[in-house]
């Protein structure tokens, strides 16, 4: 075999691994979203949390923060914010949506989350910037006061 194709193949090789490690990194980061999702729709409460469900949804916390690292776009950041907030963490909620949404201004996703969750604080001046952002990026979307 000559020098240059054994060339030629180790650095196929080598874009193989990178283009597989990729790909593992971006499954592992869609798992830990999705997992967090179902955790915190289903323990979504207008009460104080139970302690089995406050433990479900730090589980679901972990997940959107390891997610976030793993993923370059900010939705299970903004996710993690909405977890937190329900586990009591409002101040630290309140600072992380507004950071994200701030940071995604053309997110749909990010600013209905980030209007969930000024609507929870209650933070109005929030609420009306996520609601003129809603209305903005989609005229459809609805249109309650």
């Amino acid at each position: 075999m000559k020098p240059g194709n054994l060339m030629w193949r180790a650095l196929g090789a080598i874009a193989a691994l990178l283009v597989a490690a990729w790909l593992a990194v971006g499954l592992r980061a869609t798992i830990l979203e999705e997992r967090g999702s179902e955790r915190l729709t289903k323990n979504l409460i207008p009460t104080e949390p139970t302690p089995a469900q406050a433990r479900t949804l730090a589980g679901a916390a972990r997940d959107f923060d390891r997610a976030s690292w793993l993923n370059p776009d900010r939705v299970p950041r903004m996710y993690y914010a909405q977890t937190i907030l329900i586990l009591g963490e409002r101040r630290r909620a309140r600072e992380l949506a507004r950071q994200v949404a701030r940071k995604e201004p053309e997110n749909l996703e990010i600013w209905r989350t980030a209007r969930a969750i000024a609507l929870a604080l209650p933070d109005r001046a929030f609420e009306a910037e996520a609601r003129r952002r809603i209305r903005e990026l989609s005229p459809r979307a609805s249109r309650s006061p």
